[in-house]
C-alpha cells in the first residue's frame, strides 16, 4: 500500500482549479460561447413562436403577431388542439 503525503494532495485541488478557470476564460472561448449562444437563440425563436401560434385562436393569429401574447398572456387556450383531436 503506498502512503500519500497529505501536502502533496492539498496541492492538487488548487493547481486544477486554477487551471481550469484559465482554460475557461480565454477571449476565443468567450466570443466561440457568445456566438454559439446567439445561434441558439434565433434558433429557438421560430419554435417558441409555433408553440405559441398553435395555442392562440384563429382569428388571433390572423390578426396580430405572436408576440402579443406576452402583454396578454390570457389569449392562451388549447381548443384547437380540442379541436384537432375531437375531428380526427
Amino acid at each position: 500500500m503506498t502512503v500519500v503525503d497529505p501536502s502533496v494532495v492539498e496541492a492538487l485541488p488548487r493547481r486544477g482549479r486554477a487551471a481550469a478557470f484559465g482554460r475557461r476564460m480565454r477571449p476565443s472561448r468567450l466570443v466561440l460561447n457568445l456566438v454559439l449562444g446567439a445561434i441558439a437563440v434565433l434558433w429557438l425563436v421560430p419554435t417558441v413562436s409555433l408553440a405559441i401560434i398553435s395555442l392562440r385562436p384563429e382569428a388571433l393569429y390572423e390578426t396580430s403577431g405572436w408576440w402579443k401574447i406576452f402583454t396578454a398572456p390570457s389569449q392562451l387556450t388549447f381548443h384547437n388542439y380540442s379541436a384537432l383531436l375531437k375531428s380526427g
